[in-house]
């Protein structure tokens, strides 16, 4: 959880338009996972995740790449 607490850091210290998340809280313990997500509110994310409720607390739009999975038809986005 250490290295990613850094990597995240790094990133923002760069002050990016957005970011591009792979499962960024993955190592985290669910404390720190949650502070992790309220701090990044305020940032243009991109975010990969595989946790269901996790999607739910950190996106206002969702792109599901897996079509056996639940869709919300009011925050997918189309391509």
């Amino acid at each position: 959880g250490e290295i990613q607490r850094i990597s995240l850091a790094i990133a923002l210290s760069c002050k990016p338009e957005v970011l591009l998340l792979d499962e960024p809280t993955s190592a985290l313990d669910p404390t720190t996972c949650l502070l992790v997500e309220e701090s990044l509110k305020e940032y243009a994310c991109i975010w990969v995740t595989h946790d269901p409720e996790q999607e739910k607390r950190v996106s206002t739009h969702k792109f599901v790449l897996n079509p056996h999975l639940e869709r919300d038809e009011q925050t997918l986005v189309r391509i």
